[in-house]
């Protein structure tokens, strides 16, 4: 008899502690849309559960609640969350300390519903690393790649991530990073990763391998990244002109003034870069 009821009270612990879990691991409930990847989709009132890793919806015509595994999942969409808005601008006016609190909430009730809580996370730790809190920023963006690793090499998060192993000289992990961002991210990031790669290379006073295997390869095969084009022919130009090669610096210059005259950088080769 007391075994029976010592695996009772095992079997209660041990269902209680799955609830605990599932609880404490929960996003908030909220009205949005999930679209599976066989194409159907489902409308109602979405909630994640972390610890079995899958959502709920609750339909809003007929009430009835579906799970359905993450792993069926192609897209979550739900509504901007409250506060998302006032706290970005608040982190991009360098008001850091205010943003903190609704940003955490944010990440913390939008695990998993659509890209919010990755968007927070990244506005998050840029206001740590602008208050010098590497570790917490550090901390912020390991925990969502965690749960979702293609946020290591995709998005803002991404190269918040690698400033912030940058700050913190973890030169090792942050190589690793970037090789994967490069070899598995999309255009966008890679060509992204390779400007941070190559200026760490630069910063080790490595002209050449910089020049080669960074910026001029970002200036060359992704002409279709127009947004990273123009750093990439600047510093391809400064890159050439500190090796002694003047012709093939005036052709980078020309080029960013030619194809990309209103940019920052296109100002600064007017005032003598």
């Amino acid at each position: 008899m007391k075994r029976n009821t010592m695996k009772k009270h095992r079997s209660l612990i041990a269902a209680l502690v799955v609830l605990l879990v599932g609880a404490i691991s929960a996003s908030a409930a909220v009205k949005g849309v999930i679209y599976k990847r066989d194409g159907t989709k489902f409308e109602g009132t979405i909630q994640w559960f972390g610890a079995t890793q899958e959502y709920s919806v609750t339909r809003g015509g007929d009430g009835i609640t579906l799970k359905i595994s993450s792993a069926e999942v192609a897209k979550v969409v739900v509504p901007k969350p409250s506060g998302f808005d006032a706290a970005q601008k608040a982190v991009r006016g360098g008001s850091y300390a205010g943003a903190i609190r609704p940003l955490e909430q944010i990440v913390k009730n939008y695990e998993r519903l659509g890209d919010w809580d990755i968007k927070a996370a990244s506005l998050l730790a840029t206001a740590y690393l602008g208050m010098n809190q590497y570790p917490q920023a550090k901390t912020m963006c390991e925990k969502i790649i965690r749960v979702n690793p293609d946020a290591a090499r995709s998005g803002d998060l991404a190269r918040v991530y690698w400033d912030v192993l940058e700050k913190m000289k973890l030169e090792a992990k942050l190589k690793s990073v970037l090789t994967d961002a490069i070899k598995s991210g999309g255009r966008e990031v890679a060509a992204v990763a390779q400007m941070k790669r190559a200026d760490i290379e630069l910063s080790k006073g490595n002209v050449k391998k910089a020049l080669v295997e960074g910026y001029l390869r970002t200036a060359i095969l992704f002409r279709d990244v127009k947004d990273i084009q123009p750093e990439a022919l600047l510093k391809s130009a400064k890159c050439f002109q500190q090796i002694g090669r003047q012709s093939e610096a005036e052709k980078m210059r020309k080029r960013l003034l030619e194809y990309f005259p209103q940019s920052p950088e296109a100002k600064q080769v007017r005032r003598g870069a």
